[in-house]
């Protein structure tokens, strides 16, 4: 990454935890494993990941009050499209429809 990339990350990263995502993510996780045949529950934690992406990313948005943290994003989002080596790095991203929402954002 270079400082602008890294800057953009850390502020995106500082955001989740200024939220307590951390807390929301273990919970939906937790639910997900005990529910994980139930397919309502697949979507609703789907829905749930993506909208606490787009939360984070709204409140970076906001901080910079420019466009900087919108392109950032779009660059690293488009950069980093090569396989991942674990299935969860892969759904996360690769998940195109998101990604691009991410961006419209």
């Amino acid at each position: 990454f270079h400082q602008t990339e890294r800057a953009t990350v850390l502020a995106h990263e500082r955001q989740h935890i200024q939220n307590g995502d951390i807390y929301w993510l273990l919970i939906i996780g937790f639910i997900y494993r005990i529910f994980w045949f139930n397919p309502v529950v697949y979507i609703l934690n789907k829905k749930l990941r993506e909208s606490i992406e787009l939360r984070c990313d709204e409140a970076c948005q906001k901080k910079f009050n420019n466009n900087i943290n919108q392109q950032q994003l779009a660059k690293m989002l488009l950069a980093h499209q090569q396989p991942r080596s674990t299935a969860l790095i892969n759904e996360i991203l690769h998940n195109n429809n998101f990604q691009i929402k991410r961006i419209q954002q």
